[in-house]
């Protein structure tokens, strides 16, 4: 009798806390992904514009392409498919032409092809001369429109004419 007296005593202050607590129910917040904090200081653009920009020829009409080396990158709402998973084992992830180093890969197991996501990125430039590609280096993989990138005051690059 009084294990089962116990036993009703804890179930009701069980529920009596789940209840003034809201239980399981609560809304749970996830902190946002992590990024260095200079990387809020990026340039917005789409990985064929800032392709085009380099190998087209018409990279002189927004300055020397150079300039665009050692910047940092945003590409927004970007399609995951086989083309940009090609070299996932090796830590690269592709853009276009813009191979990418991951630096925080282990996200990429919560994606599959058909996700979106953002990817933001340290350019290095062209990958070789001769090559008409871009290299990346300490790109984060982010879920689409999680933070707000550029902050406020930064630019984006369109690479159109």
């Amino acid at each position: 009798m009084l294990a089962r007296k116990t036993f009703v005593i804890a179930i009701a202050a069980v529920l009596l806390l789940t209840s003034i607590s809201g239980g399981c129910s609560a809304k749970k917040f996830a902190p946002p992904p992590y990024i260095p904090s200079g990387y809020y200081d990026c340039i917005e653009t789409y990985p064929a514009a800032l392709v085009s920009a380099y190998f087209s020829g018409y990279g002189e009409i927004w300055g020397p392409m150079e300039n665009y080396n050692d910047k940092i990158f945003v590409f927004k709402n970007v399609l995951v498919d086989q083309w940009m998973l090609r070299e996932l084992d090796n830590g690269w992830l592709w853009l276009d032409l813009i191979r990418c180093q991951i630096a925080n890969i282990e996200v990429m197991d919560h994606y599959k092809l058909g996700d979106r996501i953002d990817v933001v990125g340290f350019n290095l430039g062209p990958e070789d001369i001769g090559k008409a590609g871009l290299t990346f280096k300490d790109c984060y993989i982010l879920p689409p429109g999680v933070l707000v990138l550029p902050a406020e005051g930064n630019g984006s690059f369109d690479g159109g004419y």
